[in-house]
């Protein structure tokens, strides 16, 4: 008698869990798999069997009012089962078992007849007493897939309903997870259930969705939900899942690549770290070589930092390194360095791999090749990178993404130094500026102060901190501002360089790499700018600053300067900078001569001389070392006190008919004490203040005190006092002020020292004098200061580097003056000896920068203007000097300043009159011929400044003149 005949005798209403024991028993033992089977079948598919007719083929043995009935009746045929698996008389074969359930199971199937949530229940709690029994079910394709994980993710919703999460009899995904706590997916057949339901979803066809009621559909959106859910949160148990299934679609494989990419974008925090741990374990569980295939695709399909970082973050991290370095070298050099260069930052020692490789000959040009290509791409990302979290509030910012150290980054450049040739230069030096601009601790790396330089990188990265950004802000700002010479931070960057401060070492490196950073920007630089960078620069070089990289990148700068126009920025930036450096161009032949085939250089002859006679190894003398260590160029400057200059006339002396007298105490006090709380805002008030303290008797101290104490020492302030001084309204204390300028201007350059600030203190002198005159329509005398005689006379006393941007400075004042600006002939005739001088005194860069910027205020070009002959036709001797220009000389100091005129006398100034004389006649002969008939020298001065009429009247005569063409009418002559 069968099994079921048996229980079938019994009937169907004593058919209870309790009752079945004996039954069971009496199986004889090759049928007891079967008979285990049919009651499985019967408890998953009630009535399936056909153990009743009645009651739809329900029996009492899976007949439940509600859930927790369910779950009891299971127990209790759980001990049943357990007894019979226990049982010396039986052998249970589980895997036979569940294969003889499926096959009962058929014809429910073609009926798609569905487990319920108690059938289900009562069914798992009676496997619930041996490892692996809910495991093999698991793992069956049935019909009813999608209503079995329903059921299993909604079951813990539902009181009574079986536990599985909290099963010890399932197979977890990660075995380290068994004290963990659990997730249904945790469970790999749930796992593996889930991804096989949600393949056979995503491979329905149109048709079959067609098709579909609507209560399947709803339940494929809800699972679809579900395992979307559970891919953002426990993306480590679906590949698990996804990788026990055997024959994986394209759907699964995809999933599984989609999960890897999803969990190694993540952060790596801790818990995102163990996750991807557990899987890339799983991999080397099936395949060592899956795991490092996933790793380098990872990375291939990015190609970026992060991507980089976090492929050899996790190889290292979980024993797969040299694995991925191996099969990277069987795919490409270039990703096999890759990977190893990265790995620096991991403690591989990349740097012995490379010069392994390196000595194989055949393999040489593939290295360099690979590095230079691997550090232009490394360069660029972390560039971006940095820029990324500078412009980010969170400073964290792809906290994977972690650049090259500076040291990784000094060697590998080294390495390709030594190319030889078999890298392109072009790039080569194109990646030497990349680097200093991504890397700018890089600049003085290497040169002693390695472990300094390095402490702020571990801080910072490729960034400086905020405090020094500040600081080299600061000291730019003061050099361009001259309130600190060049001198002194050429001084402070060479006590920096060798400093073993971590903040000093990056004040340093923020400087210099805020230098070679602007130098995209010098076209674009005001002269004055340009000329005091042009000297930095060429400081650096001289005093031997930068080197290295560093070095190489700024002589590119100076050779590629020097291929642009004569007449533009960088070119002057590149003369003035080679000047700069000259006693040390010789230590550099070769470079030498790729800058003589520069043709705008050798339009620069005195430049270009140097240049050759350095790439012949021939050094030049440094005549100058303060130039040479960043100082103004004060080559031509005096340095005797007691110069006479004729075209000044400066006296002291009491203007109108009052003594004056110096003020008490208490006057002077609340005068000093409006003028220095004085403002733009409050000049009306305090005027009133000044005007009923300041009688006319202290004018001369008053006027000397605003021209001595402020106005010379202020220039940022010169609107404020020009416009009290007019608001004042009163022409003797103007003419107190003017004076006081003039006598203290004539003091200036008789006594002048060579220094920043007597240098500072005359051009402010000059900008004030011209606010005060021309920039208000007031003339300057000639019997106060003549100045194109002021002009030829210190070209004769070698006093040009003082004079000219005094000069300048004062006309440049005139850009504000509606009558003195060009055209007017007065300041026109001035311009023109300022032309001559440009072309003909051998001027230094720096005294061609203040001319040309006085020319760009009033929009103008030197080539704007004729030259005069002036410089290079006068008699040198004083007296004839002083008679051309109308000025008879004070006969006393005329001995004395014919001996300090130069070092050679008289004679030697005549030699340099015949040589100007001579570079005059090849000017000439350059120039149109003129439509004017030639005067002499005395005629043309006299037209343009006329001795029997004050000069203001030529600029009114010529305003006159010009308003007359527009009205079409002519003045009487």
């Amino acid at each position: 008698m069968s099994f079921k005949e048996i229980i079938t005798e019994v009937g169907p209403e004593k058919l209870l869990p309790e009752k079945l024991l004996p039954s069971l028993l009496l199986i004889k033992p090759e049928e007891t798999d079967q008979g285990i089977a049919l009651i499985l079948a019967e408890v998953l598919i009630p009535g399936s069997q056909g153990l009743s007719t009645t009651n739809g083929g329900v029996t009492a043995l899976t007949f439940v009012n509600n859930l927790p009935e369910a779950n009891a009746k299971g127990a209790q045929l759980q001990t049943c089962l357990k007894t019979i698996d226990t049982s010396p008389a039986h052998t249970v074969n589980w895997f036979n078992v569940f294969a003889k359930v499926h096959e009962f199971l058929f014809d429910a199937s073609k009926r798609n007849s569905q487990p319920s949530v108690a059938s289900l229940t009562q069914f798992l709690s009676s496997l619930d007493f041996k490892s692996g029994l809910i495991d093999i079910f698991l793992s069956y394709e049935w019909w009813f897939d999608k209503t079995l994980l329903y059921m299993l993710q909604s079951m813990h919703t539902q009181q009574g309903a079986f536990d599985i999460i909290h099963s010890k009899n399932l197979t977890l995904c990660y075995e380290e997870e068994i004290d963990d706590a659990p997730e249904l997916l945790s469970f790999i057949n749930i796992a593996k259930l889930e991804v096989q339901v949600m393949a056979k979803i995503n491979s329905q066809t149109a048709q079959q969705i067609k098709m579909q009621s609507e209560g399947d559909k709803k339940l494929d959106t809800w699972l679809s939900q579900f395992f979307d859910l559970h891919c953002r949160s426990e993306p480590h148990h679906v590949i698990a899942g996804a990788l026990a299934i055997a024959d994986k679609d394209g759907y699964i494989l995809d999933r599984i690549d989609r999960l890897f990419a999803f969990m190694m974008d993540r952060p790596f925090v801790d818990a995102n770290i163990t996750q991807l741990g557990k899987v890339l374990n799983k991999f080397k569980m099936y395949d060592i070589q899956l795991a490092i295939a996933k790793l380098i695709e990872y990375y291939t399909n990015r190609l970026n930092s992060e991507s980089l970082n976090k492929v050899i973050q996790a190889s290292t991290s979980f024993d797969l390194f040299d694995a991925l370095l191996k099969k990277a070298n069987s795919m490409t050099y270039s990703l096999y360095l890759t990977f190893a260069i990265e790995a620096s930052n991991f403690g591989f020692d990349y740097k012995k791999a490379t010069e392994n490789d390196l000595k194989i000959t055949k393999l040489r040009p593939t290295v360099y090749q690979c590095l230079l290509e691997i550090l232009e791409t490394r360069t660029a990302q972390d560039f971006e990178l940095t820029q990324q979290q500078a412009q980010s509030l969170d400073a964290q910012v792809h906290t994977n993404s972690k650049p090259l150290k500076v040291s990784v980054v000094y060697t590998l450049l080294e390495l390709i130094k030594g190319s030889q040739g078999l890298v392109d230069s072009e790039r080569l030096k194109n990646l030497q500026l990349s680097l200093l601009t991504t890397y700018p601790r890089l600049i003085n790396f290497g040169t002693g102060h390695d472990e300094a330089i390095l402490k702020n990188e571990e801080l910072y990265s490729n960034a400086f901190p905020p405090q020094v950004e500040q600081e080299m802000k600061a000291y730019y700002s003061k050099m361009y501002n001259k309130d600190m010479e060049i001198k002194e931070i050429v001084d402070m960057l060479s006590r920096m360089k060798t400093s073993d401060l971590p903040h000093d070492q990056d004040v340093f490196a923020c400087m210099i790499h805020s230098l070679i950073d602007e130098y995209r920007f010098f076209s674009e630089y005001p002269l004055t700018a340009l000329a005091s960078t042009s000297l930095l620069f060429g400081a650096l070089l001289q005093r031997d600053l930068i080197q290295g990289t560093t070095l190489t990148v700024a002589l590119n700068f100076i050779w590629e300067s020097c291929n642009q126009p004569q007449d533009s920025h960088l070119f002057k930036f590149a003369v003035q900078s080679l000047y700069n450096f000259k006693s040390r161009l010789h230590e550099y032949p070769i470079y030498c001569k790729h800058l003589l085939k520069c043709q705008s250089l050798s339009s620069h002859a005195k430049m270009y001389q140097i240049v050759k006679d350095a790439s012949n190894g021939i050094p030049c003398p440094d005549t100058n070392p303060q130039q040479a260590a960043g100082g103004h160029d004060n080559a031509a400057g005096p340095s005797s006190p007691g110069i006479t200059y004729n075209s000044i006339s400066a006296t002291k002396k009491t203007v109108g008919i009052v003594q004056q007298e110096v003020p008490d105490e208490s006057t002077s006090d609340k005068l000093l004490f409006s003028v220095n709380n004085m403002t733009s805002d409050n000049m009306k008030d305090k005027l009133a203040e000044i005007q009923h303290l300041l009688s006319e008797n202290y004018f001369s101290w008053f006027a000397n005190y605003l021209v001595t104490e402020r106005a010379k020492t202020e220039p940022n302030n010169h609107g404020l006092y020009s416009d009290f001084l007019f608001a004042f309204d009163d022409a003797i204390f103007y003419e107190y002020v003017l004076n006081t300028t003039l006598s203290e201007v004539d003091h200036l350059l008789r006594n002048f020292k060579d220094s920043t600030i007597d240098r500072s203190n005359l051009k402010n002198l000059g900008a004030w004098l011209g606010k005060i005159t021309l920039a208000n329509d007031k003339p300057l005398k000639r019997d106060q200061i003549a100045l194109k005689y002021l002009l030829v006379e210190s070209f004769d006393l070698k006093t040009l580097p003082i004079v000219i941007p005094f000069v300048c400075k004062i006309l440049d004042q005139a850009s504000e003056s509606k009558v003195f600006r060009p055209p007017n002939p007065w300041i026109l005739g001035i311009m023109k000896v300022l032309v001559e001088l440009y072309d003909c005194a051998d001027l230094k860069l720096n005294l061609k920068f203040e001319i040309e910027v006085l020319f760009n205020s009033f929009g103008m070009k030197i080539k704007d203007v004729e030259a005069s002959t002036l410089v290079r036709s006068h008699n040198p001797k004083p007296e004839a000097l002083a008679a051309l220009f109308g000025i008879r000389p004070d006969s006393a100091s005329l001995q004395a300043e014919m001996a300090k005129m130069s070092l050679g006398g008289p004679e030697q100034s005549l030699q340099m009159q015949q040589h100007l004389q001579q570079q005059a006649v090849l000017m000439q002969q350059q120039q149109q011929q003129q439509q004017m008939p030639h005067v002499s020298q005395v005629q043309q001065m006299r037209q343009e400044e006329p001795m029997n009429q004050p000069i203001w009247l030529q600029p009114i005569r010529c305003i006159f003149q010009q308003f007359a063409r527009q009205q079409h009418f002519h003045p009487k002559p």
